[in-house]
């Protein structure tokens, strides 16, 4: 059997902002989280602003890297603390609590579920949810096949907290699934990071994030390709693989606070994948019965964007050229990090992009809490 994923659809945010403006309201708004809790002396503002200035300029992505990211709030469009939807400040300068936070992001997963599905008539088998950033019951996906009534037809699956790995994570059910019941597979990413920044949290591994992250929200399928239309543009799963690297447990951690969910990044992150990287991307290739050397000079390479740093070392460690990376790069440029929502971004710009011919490899590779490794090689087709 052939797991394959197709039809790639994609519905961006409500509100886009430049990375520049964007990172100007950070800056503004932990100043405005510390003016609410501090008692500053004179001069004790314009000190603290001008240090928390010189920690975003060093730790922040710039344009360069990003040019855009997209929120469903449109908080990041003006600084009038007190009508800001997530981030007011007339009660404190952190904005809400995570209850109301997870609020927010149950009503708008609805709407994207909706937008998905508006003109969706037959019922998939199997409905992933695939989400790093929010979750409550009735969930998105049961809201949507309660309104469709489908009911009896379609059976939810969550996949949740996986980090931004959760694509890989859902590839590997949805084949499972694929296998056994030889069931169409719908898989749905709703991804709201910009509801979580902790704006009390001055940290420079938290400016980093928040500089980082961003919102998206991407629908794709997966079924046996036997089962697939005349004329269907695909990607074949080859062969998965997922380890945790050793003695890295607290170098990354993703876990639930008062303020929104939580997100600690060491600095010695891409030392540790860089490490086990050359002899995880074997084992992978052998798993998919691929020879690796021919992968590492002609495959294209779909790599969560983690950061530019990311990137930049994975590049190094395996030696790929920039034609390889092309597409992991345009897609951290264009929306950010987009937690587990951003590999099938990128997926989708591989199998819509004409230069790519047909029988490429891809191969896939993200990272999350643990530390976790995961990759996939894909295979670009047409039935």
């Amino acid at each position: 059997m052939k797991s394959i994923l197709f039809d790639f659809v994609s519905v961006r945010p409500k509100f886009e902002s430049k990375q520049a403006a964007t990172l100007k309201w950070l800056l503004a708004a932990h100043l405005e989280a510390e003016r609410k809790k501090a008692s500053w002396q004179d001069g004790d503002s314009v000190e603290f602003a001008k240090k928390l200035q010189e920690k975003i300029a060093k730790g922040s992505c710039k344009e360069d890297k990003i040019s855009t990211r997209g929120h469903v709030v449109d908080d990041f469009h003006h600084e009038n603390w007190s009508d800001m939807q997530v981030y007011r400040s007339h009660q404190s300068g952190v904005g809400l609590g995570i209850a109301k936070r997870l609020d927010v992001f149950a009503t708008e997963a609805v709407q994207v579920f909706e937008k998905f599905y508006k003109d969706v008539l037959s019922a998939p088998e199997d409905l992933l949810h695939v989400s790093c950033t929010g979750y409550v019951h009735p969930n998105a996906a049961q809201s949507l096949v309660a309104s469709k009534s489908w009911n009896t037809q379609t059976t939810v699956t969550n996949v949740y907290h996986m980090g931004c790995f959760g694509a890989l994570s859902a590839i590997r059910v949805a084949r499972g699934y694929c296998a056994i019941n030889e069931r169409r597979t719908d898989i749905v990413h709703t991804e709201m990071c910009s509801l979580h920044s902790d704006l009390n949290n001055h940290n420079m591994d938290q400016l980093v994030a928040q500089s980082l992250f961003s919102d998206g929200f991407i629908k794709y399928s997966a079924q046996d390709i036997e089962k697939a239309e005349m004329g269907t543009s695909y990607l074949e799963i080859l062969g998965t693989h997922e380890e945790i690297i050793a003695n890295s447990k607290e170098a990354m951690l993703w876990n639930i606070s008062e303020f929104g969910f939580s997100i600690y990044l060491d600095k010695s992150i891409p030392v540790h994948f860089a490490k086990g990287l050359d002899a995880f991307l074997t084992r992978l290739c052998k798993k998919c019965d691929w020879d690796k050397k021919e992968i590492l000079e002609n495959a294209l390479f779909a790599i969560h964007p983690g950061g530019p740093k990311i990137l930049d070392q994975i590049q190094k460690v395996l030696r790929l050229q920039d034609f390889q990376m092309k597409t992991s790069r345009e897609i951290l440029k264009k929306y950010g990090n987009m937690s587990s929502a951003t590999i099938p971004h990128i997926w989708k710009s591989l199998l819509e992009e004409r230069e790519v011919a047909l029988d490429t490899k891809i191969v896939s590779l993200a990272f999350g809490p643990g530390l976790t490794i995961c990759g996939a090689i894909l295979e670009k087709g047409e039935v």
